[in-house]
């Protein structure tokens, strides 16, 4: 086939709009995505010897179209927010409707991690640890099989090293490499467990491709795919056993509850609802909100489809109607424009 639509082409296409897509839905996949992305990317030149002045002309084209595909997600994102990857402050757009709540720092405040702790005071650490989600068993499970087929795999070298059989034909360790960056990025800057998404599940699983070896690819072999067909069976069924019982409960959609709703007038003069309790509006009228800002108003007046900005000349601070117990966040700091 014809160079420009060779196979090798086609896959690096395909995980760079994997990668970017990801982000847009996870932000903590990013480090994964991006590792993944680098590793291919030199991967893919490494083997291709020829033309590499093409080959890279091909990657630099290929990271322009992903921008352009992750483009209407950061554009949404600065309407939405001011920020182009909120809640991350990265790349802040000085707009009027700019979010003035910083709900990253207060989150990385809530998960914070005393690393030094995990040496010194180990009991200490289990269970800062279990508090954020580690003792779960969406964690505790895929880790123990990614540890007991780590073991597994360093005894199997061994012994293939004293027999000296060949150690070619092996998955490659660097598959690993992606996970363990996402691995370490979520562990230092968000270390609760449910932030790690598939990290947890992707260890297991590549761990126990390695710990298989080259009998993973032999196709006189079925016993090895059988055996990781099987697990991978009764990993799925074993994460929904223990809530069995709640798939008897659901023989119909969940109603969306009705809220009672007080309405309040902001320093604004901008009139709006507030749940009487709970932090959610649900199917309330517009314009309803559990964090009412004083200094919210509408870019227009008379023209909700404009959207909201913030009053430069009154003070940000919470109506005292507003339920304190939604307050999540602090206020950011002011920024100059």
């Amino acid at each position: 086939p014809d160079a420009d639509h060779s196979p090798g082409v086609f896959e690096v296409v395909v995980i760079a709009l994997l990668a970017a897509g990801g982000v847009t839905t996870k932000q903590s996949f990013g480090a994964l995505g991006a590792a993944t992305g680098v590793l291919v990317g030199l991967a893919w030149l490494v083997r291709r010897p020829n033309d590499r002045l093409l080959d890279l002309a091909r990657l630099l084209a290929i990271g322009a179209g992903v921008i352009i595909y992750v483009s209407p997600w950061v554009a949404h994102s600065v309407i939405s927010t001011g920020f182009p990857f909120y809640p991350s402050s990265f790349g802040a757009v000085p707009v009027d409707w700019q979010v003035q709540v910083d709900w990253d720092t207060w989150s990385r405040q809530v998960m914070q991690l005393d690393y030094a702790f995990l040496l010194r005071d180990p009991s200490w650490a289990m269970q800062r640890l279990n508090s954020l989600g580690w003792g779960h068993r969406d964690a505790v499970w895929p880790l123990s099989v990614a540890l007991i087929a780590a073991g597994l795999g360093i005894v199997r070298v061994l012994v293939d090293l004293v027999r000296h059989r060949p150690l070619r034909g092996r998955v490659s360790m660097l598959i690993l490499l992606p996970t363990l960056v996402s691995f370490a990025f979520c562990f230092a800057t968000a270390p609760m467990a449910r932030y790690f998404g598939a990290i947890f599940w992707l260890l297991a699983v590549q761990t126990t491709l390695l710990a298989l070896g080259p009998s993973v690819y032999d196709v006189g072999r079925m016993l090895p795919r059988t055996l990781l067909a099987l697990a991978v069976v009764a990993g799925c069924v074993a994460t929904f056993l223990p809530a069995r019982a709640q798939w008897r409960l659901y023989k119909n959609f969940v109603g969306t509850p009705r809220v009672a709703l007080k309405e309040i007038e902001l320093a604004t003069g901008l009139e709006v609802f507030v749940p009487e309790q709970g932090c959610s509006c649900w199917t309330s009228p517009l314009l309803c909100t559990p964090i009412p800002n004083q200094a919210l108003r509408l870019r227009r007046e008379g023209d909700l489809s404009a959207g909201f900005r913030i009053d430069p000349d009154i003070a940000w601070a919470r109506h005292p109607e507003g339920d304190a117990r939604c307050q999540m966040g602090e206020q950011r700091k002011a920024q100059s424009r």
